[in-house]
């Protein structure tokens, strides 16, 4: 089961609120102001102007980063970044292999137990931690995403589309049930480029 975030929604959306960018679905390098780093330990509030972070050491953790949902369409996630350096990648939970996940997220989430299917998780290509470029192409289907507790839900998923409020990526690892309770690295220093998040 994920863990639910003691955390006002409001914070979330004021955060990533302030956040320009064309509605375009043909959008490719984001506006670094949009991105939203949130829930973590010893990390910026947002990616830096090469939309990148440095991933921190213990007792530091990136959990999710955000932004506002501005594109019309409802097709797919298109997911492209890379990782630098050499380090080991660890699940801050469990202490298992890191990874990344897309998120999906409904307006007036308050982030309890009651609103599970205002979170979404994209899990078929959750993908290790590691260095390289990657590329993750998601459709938005409801057959391939699962809420906070695991759980597909195909009318929470068609709500959650029709009120999209914010998407974006997690740190954790899904096989633990802690898909967005964080990673950070040991034995050496990475960090992560986001070089293409569409929505189209």
């Amino acid at each position: 089961m994920r863990a639910i975030f003691a955390l006002p929604l409001t914070m979330l959306l004021t955060a990533c609120s302030g956040a320009g960018g064309e509605v375009s679905t043909q959008a490719t390098t984001p506006v670094t102001s949009q991105w939203g780093i949130y829930f973590s330990t010893n990390m910026p509030s947002t990616l830096d102007a090469e939309n990148s972070f440095v991933f921190p050491a213990p007792p530091g953790s990136v959990h999710y980063v955000l932004r506002r949902a501005t594109e019309p369409d409802r097709g797919r996630i298109r997911f492209h970044y890379r990782i630098d350096g050499n380090a080991q990648f660890v699940s801050t939970q469990d202490g298992g292999a890191g990874q990344v996940t897309l998120i999906i997220q409904r307006k007036g989430d308050d982030l309890g137990a009651s609103k599970a299917s205002y979170r979404f998780w994209y899990l078929p290509d959750t993908t290790t931690l590691a260095p390289g470029d990657f590329t993750v192409t998601a459709p938005l289907d409801s057959s391939q995403w699962t809420n906070v507790f695991g759980q597909y839900d195909a009318a929470g998923f068609r709500l959650l589309l029709e009120q999209l409020g914010n998407v974006g990526f997690t740190f954790g690892n899904p096989r633990a049930g802690a898909t967005g309770h964080g990673a950070h690295v040991v034995n050496g220093s990475a960090s992560f480029t986001l070089l293409e998040y569409v929505l189209q």
